[in-house]
């Protein structure tokens, strides 16, 4: 709009490709276009009309245009812009056409030489590392080695899976925490009863302490609310058949748990990670992770656990539960997992599966006693692997993996 009202001689548009010039903005909005266009109000076609506009009227009086786009397309960003083809199909204005390439990636041999020697081994370990390098240890090294930070989602017009996440997660914490206040933690059926009629002052604290309070005035955030409220009610009523029940933990509180795992060779690492949630109802201790999507707890056998295409889910669980094993003498340990949109589901335990056993109370003992210590004899052999073995992090080829990853153009797969 700056340029309107001036005349060059000269004119370089740089990032002339479909999406970037003109932009797409679709504003976010309940009325359709012939609504909008019924009662007079902006529409996309005046936006385009404006843009056009702005954009001949630039090239009106110029001697010499330029236009640059980038002939490999992006998530998002098409092509040429519409402007050139206009001018290609419908002017004879263009006289000329220039491409230029170069070549960025590196060869595989020179990747994996910037790979080799660590400085030193890492002094801890989350599960979460650990879930990404059983995935691709090549992002591993990205992202916990070289600690080169991923991309930021460039879309700030919509709420991204972590977002949801977040605020679902954050709104059960603060509601739970408050509710073992009021109630000496002795948390009653009568209590989550009541808990419900607080959910929305709830999911509105948790969005006012992140960036999506900029969306709370928005049509489409209303929808998106209305998700995070369900997803909260699931969790109360599913533990209201569980109830009455004590909370031992909460994520911010003292979520966080810390153990030295020995290595052998004197050698050891810290393993640490942060737990959702930890309650006690008599002798049983539920240690238990929320999860937004639908996630299922069945794993045919520990080797999966171990293999690229893992159960990050399962892997989590039984990794808090080596946690938080020793803190608890007079009470068994059950992993728990709260996938809240399958909670709706009268059949849905949350307990996890392995070898065609449900790991509940009643067989926590084949937990202990079998499952268990290979897991742990299975994550020994990883970590040092990790730590001590690895120099090359190759990459692991998989579509879908690679399709999702920050790192890919970097990675060259």
């Amino acid at each position: 709009m700056e340029t309107r009202n001036l005349d060059f001689e000269n004119v370089i548009i740089l990032s002339a490709n479909e999406g970037i010039y003109p932009p797409i903005k679709r504003s976010q909005s309940f009325f359709p276009e012939f609504i909008r266009a019924a009662y007079h109000l902006p529409i996309l076609r005046y936006q385009d009309s404006l843009y056009s506009y702005f954009f001949y009227r630039l090239l009106q009086r110029a001697s010499h245009v330029m236009l640059v786009y980038n002939s490999i397309t992006d998530s998002g960003v098409g092509g040429k812009s519409r402007y050139i083809l206009q001018l290609e199909k419908e002017t004879s204005l263009i006289t000329g056409h220039h491409v230029f390439t170069d070549t960025l990636s590196l060869p595989q041999e020179d990747k994996d030489e910037e790979m080799t020697g660590l400085p030193e081994p890492m002094k801890a370990l989350s599960v979460s590392a650990i879930n990404t390098y059983i995935a691709c240890p090549r992002q591993f090294f990205y992202r916990y080695i070289a600690r080169l930070e991923a991309p930021e989602d460039e879309n700030i017009l919509e709420i991204n899976e972590a977002d949801f996440g977040s605020v679902v997660h954050r709104s059960l914490e603060l509601l739970y925490n408050d509710l073992s206040q009021r109630t000496d933690n002795h948390i009653t059926e009568q209590d989550l009863v009541a808990a419900k009629k607080e959910v929305e002052q709830y999911l509105d604290r948790a969005v006012e302490e992140t960036e999506l309070r900029y969306f709370y005035n928005k049509g489409f955030f209303t929808i998106i609310r209305r998700s995070m409220q369900e997803y909260v009610l699931n969790a109360l009523e599913y533990d209201r058949g569980y109830a009455p029940f004590s909370i031992v933990s909460l994520e911010r509180s003292a979520g966080k748990y810390r153990i030295n795992f020995d290595l052998g060779d004197n050698k050891s690492v810290q393993l640490y990670g942060i737990i959702d949630r930890i309650d006690r109802k008599d002798n049983v201790i539920r240690v238990i992770d929320y999860k937004t999507g639908q996630k299922y707890t069945s794993v045919s056998n520990m080797d999966k656990l171990f293999a690229h295409d893992h159960n990050k889910e399962v892997f989590q669980l039984l990794f808090y539960k080596l946690l938080v094993k020793d803190l608890f003498d007079d009470a068994s340990v059950v992993p728990v997992l709260y996938s809240l949109p399958l909670l709706r589901d009268k059949s849905y335990s949350g307990f996890i599966r392995i070898n065609r056993l449900d790991i509940m109370p009643e067989t926590v003992e084949v937990l202990d006693n079998q499952i268990m210590p290979e897991f742990e004899e299975n994550l020994r052999a990883l970590v040092k692997k990790i730590l001590f073995e690895d120099k090359t992090f190759s990459p692991t080829p998989s579509d879908e993996a690679c399709k999702y990853c920050p790192y890919a153009e970097l990675c060259g797969l």
